[in-house]
């Protein structure tokens, strides 16, 4: 959808499509076996969309797990886009990060690689970041953002042991990129996924799943 108001938004249709874009590619996306009975058992979910090294780029993820990067071949936020190849074998919730020239792809709540300058592939191994101690299930939706030199890393995660607990937002927060990173702590109760968005005012705001 584009819109020079933010009021009136014009549809400009689908950028990349699973079923046709993924097929005439041949995409990676259709070696992850599908979902049965539910109406779209291979489906693309929890995308983002940044503006790097002069090109749009879409991280997103699979239902059925998988993860990885769409590229605008054309330098515009329609696309076309292409596909490249995954950076990993399983997991969710894909997301770019980058500074000083740097590029970074996570995934997950604590995955992290550098980039080649193209961010076609991985530069470097996978390593992982994350608060100290260990933590119950419902890791996912690794969100990481620097704000007034420190880095901020959230994500999502279940505060008890059982899947009836609650689907909370949480953070932690390092000196460096690399950690180590502070003790995890309650961002919003309940949230589920969430972002992080500054308004003109300077406030800081936080969208949530509300799980």
């Amino acid at each position: 959808w584009r819109s020079r108001d933010l009021a009136v938004w014009e549809d400009l249709g689908f950028v990349w499509q699973l079923d046709r874009d993924g097929k005439n590619q041949p995409s990676w996306h259709f070696e992850r076996p599908a979902k049965t009975g539910v109406k779209n058992g291979r489906a693309v979910w929890a995308p983002e969309i940044h503006y790097l090294r002069g090109t749009w780029w879409i991280p997103h993820s699979l239902n059925v797990s998988g993860h990885g990067l769409l590229k605008s071949t054309s330098g515009k936020p329609t696309g076309p886009y292409i596909a490249l190849p995954p950076m990993a074998a399983k997991g969710i919730d894909a997301h770019l990060f980058q500074e000083d020239g740097s590029s970074y792809y996570l995934w997950g709540f604590n995955n992290i690689v550098p980039l080649k300058a193209d961010l076609s592939a991985a530069a470097g191994p996978v390593r992982h970041i994350h608060p100290p101690g260990k933590h119950p299930l419902g890791y996912e939706g690794v969100l990481l953002q620097k704000i007034d030199g420190k880095y901020l890393l959230i994500a999502s995660g279940r505060y008890g042991y059982e899947l009836t607990d609650t689907y909370d937002l949480y953070y932690c927060v390092a000196d460096t990129l690399f950690g180590p990173y502070g003790p995890r702590r309650m961002a919003v109760k309940n949230a589920g996924h969430g972002n992080l968005f500054q308004d003109h005012a300077g406030r800081w705001w936080c969208t949530a799943f509300d799980h």
